[in-house]
């Protein structure tokens, strides 16, 4: 039995979604966004998609909100754009900065 808090083995995890799912992540260029890809990449159960016809929007440009703050940027920027775009998405990861501050 699965609690809150616990992590899942990668086969519980592929237990609990039936089928492919369609991925995009946001940001492929940054260290981050390869990582993402390719632990999608080689998970069978998703498919690296189109933002378009994507499942699942996996969003980091928030996990830079720092250097983005800087810029005077929010880390959310394009997310509302994208949402649009990404009509058949039933999942969205938002990837944040962990840092805390005080």
């Amino acid at each position: 039995m699965f609690r809150y808090g616990q992590v899942m083995a990668t086969d519980a995890v592929t237990d609990l979604v039936t089928g492919t799912r369609r991925v995009w992540v946001s940001d492929t260029t940054s260290g981050l966004g390869v990582r993402v890809l390719r632990r999608v990449g080689d998970n069978p159960t998703f498919q690296v998609g189109e933002l378009s016809d994507c499942e699942v929007l996996i969003w980091l440009t928030a996990s830079n909100a720092e250097a983005r703050a800087r810029r005077k940027q929010s880390a959310t920027e394009g997310l509302a754009a994208a949402l649009v775009t990404a009509g058949a998405a039933r999942h969205v990861v938002l990837v944040s900065s962990a840092m805390v501050y005080g």
